[in-house]
């Protein structure tokens, strides 16, 4: 595990498997209250942005 991050920071996490008809499925599971600390509320939607390697996680505003 990575380092509590503060604002900008990184954090890393292991990618776990959802078995799943015979088939283990990449399953990453982001939790805890530095999300919250980040602007990311419980229940709010999120923007996910797909890459190569990469997923891009945003909190979607509302206006």
């Amino acid at each position: 595990m990575g380092t509590r991050p503060t604002g900008g920071g990184h954090k890393t996490f292991p990618v776990r498997g959802l078995k799943l008809f015979r088939a283990t499925l990449p399953q990453p599971t982001l939790k805890g209250r530095w999300l919250e600390d980040l602007g990311f509320n419980t229940g709010q939607p999120v923007i996910v942005t797909v890459e190569r390697g990469r997923l891009v996680i945003e909190a979607e505003i509302r206006i």
